[in-house]
């Protein structure tokens, strides 16, 4: 028996399906490859954030009231918090806010402790009595960290600026 040639009907639904999936393949490709570039615009867009966002303190990595650095997974922790006044231009700023977040891992606990941006007390390297929040003003987040270590006595091992 001799095979017959499809109708025509049968050959247009054959392009139609074949044109349909090569349309189909391109905008999926398409896609991907837009989502691909995206994807790449924001690990480098957050990894420039990232490395911007932090600074390397003069002391190094731990606190000079602590024997060695401390790890986190394992060991008390401090962390100290400050809201920063900064106005566009202006290199260092006074802090309006400062917490000290103290994580005890024994007792499972976080206790915060709110310093008074006026309280009065003597800024580590200036040598006189001045308010606490005017240390980020003359010596930045160094001074700041040295200065409220003097004041409550423990070591600061962490801090972010809002």
């Amino acid at each position: 028996m001799k095979q017959m040639p499809p109708s025509r009907k049968v050959q247009r639904k054959k392009r139609k399906a074949v044109r349909f999936l090569k349309i189909f393949m391109t905008m999926t490709l398409l896609a991907l490859l837009a989502f691909t570039c995206l994807g790449v615009y924001v690990y480098f867009k957050v990894s420039s954030v990232a490395s911007e966002s932090t600074v390397d303190l003069e002391r190094g990595d731990k606190s000079e009231k602590r024997i060695e650095a401390v790890d986190p997974s394992k060991d008390n922790f401090s962390v100290l918090l400050l809201g920063d006044d900064s106005r566009p231009g202006e290199a260092r700023a006074r802090t309006d806010a400062m917490l000290v977040a103290t994580f005890n891992k024994e007792d499972q606990s976080i206790i915060l402790t709110s310093i008074p941006r006026d309280s009065r007390v003597e800024i580590v390297g200036r040598g006189h009595l001045d308010k606490i929040n005017h240390a980020h003003a003359y010596g930045g987040i160094d001074m700041t960290i040295d200065t409220v270590e003097h004041l409550l006595d423990i070591p600061i091992d962490y801090y972010g600026i809002v």
